[in-house]
């Protein structure tokens, strides 16, 4: 077999398309901190957890160049032989654990050598430092299979080639919704050489100190909620924060700060003001009802103040553009919905971590056999020119794209006429909800 590391040509072609898919997969895809990457390996990147699948990919769409990056993943999707030679091909390797028996602990034996061997060999590793996914929003505790590879691959590799771990905060606008946004910040590096005479010392102080470094520096890159009476409220008030972000061209990384800071201002003072928290803990649970009461979600009260004219005046523009997104519509409907029906009628996927990753993987596939299937009909139906057929091809995605923008901006036109209708009726719960969401951010910034 083939080392792990080794980028074949239909690898490399494969991974174009997939990057490429990636990246349009979401609405807004931004990268921060790229420069953190090491020029040159042995690196490990060690994101946080909560997305699956796309995770892993949003760790390869930031891989310089020229870098061979491999993955670790649970060992029990590598039972059948078929499948662990696709994912060996794909470059991911098994981790048992416990629950897949303590007889097969030892086989980690040949995944911590594999690591320790495309590492030395100049490429990357990425290693998911919590150890398990889970959908909310915080820092669980690490795991110490990422330190017991950085550190045995920096005994091999001596100080004169240090292994660095990248900690990489993954912050998504929707873990199961198709056209939000991913930001994908990148942290400062750490020098796993800096503890190596420590850890010949005393391994697990070694361990300690590093496992701790790397886990307040995820903290710092991501929206940490480390709450667990009062995760759901946190939650709430750090994105009502979120949604008060200038609009604009920053607007996705001005917001992502902006939860990032509520949240950790609220998980002190949950810690330093009893009385005042329980308060405000009981005002967020309120609003939160009042929404749902509603029908509601947080971000359609910013829009409560909208004016008459403004929705006149975006009922034309939405009239009038009508007709492009029908046509891209009418062009893709079958490729958007199928992965969705798949989703719940086939895999019968119940875990929101794996939504998103479901549909991307089953689009990767139906949307190009979809488009040519499509060109065919419209080659065999259509008296046009080779040339025509062929810019028919790119046509289907970019104006099924636009169409889906024009379903986005239609969805939020509907919350202001929605927002406009309860002003002006005025509905009490409404406007009560307006008055929480005041003393919500009130006690936030005071």
């Amino acid at each position: 077999m083939s080392k792990i590391y080794e980028q074949k040509l239909l690898y490399r072609i494969l991974k174009l398309y997939v990057d490429r898919a990636f990246k349009s997969f979401y609405g807004d895809y931004i990268v921060v901190g790229r420069e953190n990457i090491p020029e040159k390996g042995p690196i490990i990147f060690a994101p946080n957890h909560r997305n699956a699948l796309m995770d892993a990919l949003a760790i390869l769409s930031v891989t310089p160049t020229g870098f061979s990056t491999s993955f670790v993943a649970r060992a029990d999707i590598f039972k059948k032989k078929m499948i662990a030679a696709i994912l060996h091909f794909i470059k991911i390797m098994p981790a048992f654990r416990m629950r897949d028996g303590y007889e097969n602990l030892g086989r980690n034996n040949e995944t911590f050598d594999m690591s320790s061997e495309l590492l030395i060999n100049g490429n990357a590793l990425c290693i998911m430092p919590e150890g398990n996914q889970e959908t909310e929003q915080f820092i669980r505790p690490l795991v110490k299979g990422i330190f017991r590879i950085a550190f045995a691959t920096q005994e091999q590799c001596g100080p004169e080639k240090p292994v660095k771990i990248v900690p990489v905060g993954l912050d998504y606008g929707s873990i199961y919704k198709y056209g939000k946004h991913i930001i994908i910040n990148i942290g400062k590096p750490v020098d796993i050489s800096e503890y190596i005479e420590t850890y010949r010392e005393n391994q697990a102080q070694a361990m300690n100190e590093l496992r701790q470094r790397l886990s307040d520096s995820l903290k710092s890159l991501t929206v940490d909620v480390a709450s667990n009476e009062n995760y759901e409220e946190i939650l709430t008030a750090s994105e009502l924060a979120g949604y008060e972000a200038k609009a604009g061209r920053h607007y996705t990384i001005e917001s992502f700060k902006l939860r990032q800071k509520a949240a950790k201002t609220l998980v002190n003072k949950e810690k330093t003001d009893e009385a005042g928290f329980k308060r405000f803990a009981e005002t967020c649970r309120t609003f939160s009802k009042q929404l749902k009461t509603l029908k509601l979600k947080p971000q359609a009260l910013l829009n409560s103040k909208v004016s008459l004219a403004s929705l006149i005046a975006d009922a034309a523009l939405l009239f009038m553009t009508f007709p492009v997104f029908l046509q891209g519509f009418l062009l893709n409907f079958i490729p958007f919905f199928l992965p969705v029906y798949l989703r719940k009628n086939v895999f019968k996927a119940k875990y929101d971590g794996f939504f998103s990753s479901l549909h991307f993987g089953t689009g990767l596939l139906i949307f190009p056999i979809y488009y040519i299937i499509q060109t065919i009909v419209f080659a065999a139906v259509v008296p046009a020119p080779w040339w025509m057929v062929l810019l028919f091809v790119p046509f289907q995605y970019i104006i099924g794209k636009w169409a889906f923008r024009w379903y986005q901006e239609f969805r939020k036109y509907q919350i202001r006429i929605c927002c406009y209708r309860l002003r002006t009726g005025k509905n009490e719960d409404f406007h009560k909800a307006i008055r929480n969401k005041e003393e919500i951010l009130k006690y936030i910034y005071k």
